[in-house]
Order: C-alpha cells, then sequence, then structure tokens
C-alpha cells in the first residue's frame, strides 16, 4: 500500500497547474467512477432504492458552465468535453484525499430530494455545482501553498 501511496503521490505531482489537471484523460476516467459512486449511494439514501446511477454529462457540463472552474476547460467546448473536465477536477481532488466519497455524498443528499425524476437534473446540477465550489477552494489553497 505505501509503494501505491508513493505513486500516486508522484502522479499528482506531475500536475503544475489547474489546466493540465482539467485536460487530464486519467483522471477524468477516476473522476468518472468517484463520480459515479457518489450519485448512485445519495440516490440509495435518498430513495432507499437500489440506485446504480450513471452522471448525465449534461448535468456536470452545466455546473460546471454555472461555476467559477468553468475557465479552466477552454472554448468551445462541448458538453461531453465540459463533463470530462469536471470529472478530472474530481479525480485529482479524489486522489489527494481532499474530496472524499461521504463529502460528495453528504453534498449531493443536502441538495436533492428524494424526488428524482421530478426534481433530479435541476437538483443535481446544483449539486455539483456546490461540489465544484468545494474544490475551487481546494484548489485555489493547493496553488497558494505551491506559490507561498
Amino acid at each position: 500500500m505505501e509503494k501505491n501511496s508513493k505513486l500516486i503521490q508522484e502522479f499528482l505531482k506531475s500536475f503544475n497547474n489547474i489546466h493540465k489537471i482539467a485536460k487530464d484523460k486519467i483522471l477524468a476516467r477516476i473522476g468518472d467512477n468517484v463520480v459515479n459512486l457518489a450519485y448512485s449511494l445519495a440516490v440509495f439514501i435518498l430513495t432507499n432504492r437500489n440506485a446504480g446511477k450513471k452522471v448525465p454529462g449534461k448535468i456536470l457540463s452545466t455546473a460546471l458552465r454555472e461555476s467559477n472552474l468553468r475557465i479552466y476547460a477552454g472554448s468551445h467546448q462541448d458538453a461531453h468535453s465540459l463533463a470530462d473536465t469536471v470529472e478530472a477536477l474530481i479525480g485529482y481532488c479524489w486522489l489527494k484525499g481532499d474530496l472524499t466519497i461521504n463529502i460528495m455524498v453528504d453534498i449531493l443528499t443536502e441538495n436533492m430530494s428524494s424526488n428524482i425524476k421530478a426534481n433530479g437534473c435541476f437538483e443535481s446540477v446544483k449539486a455539483f455545482k456546490k461540489i465544484l465550489e468545494k474544490i475551487e477552494l481546494t484548489l485555489n489553497k493547493d496553488l497558494l501553498n505551491r506559490t507561498g
């Protein structure tokens, strides 16, 4: 486990700016799984039904468009690319230990209701925007620590 931890730390050190994090395909794949796990757990908690939900890219891309982190996605990006950006940012923060599954589930359940079908898209966007706000604070603190 110690060896894996060191490898992860070395991998994370290779990201010297947020633009590089936001565009990384490996982080996006990791983040995709983290996002879907947290969302599935939140839906299960809210509805008491088996979830196994995949978060639609439209929800992630809309949340990013409404956040301050949009600038890191680049211009003229389609919804899929914007969703990948969200997943990469989440993957990075999760690997660093700054964003846990529990924190994500808490944010999701606090901002969504049990009536997922009726309110799902709007509430899910709001919830993921809150997660992006937490990520923004984490990344800003991270950058300050590196430069200061």
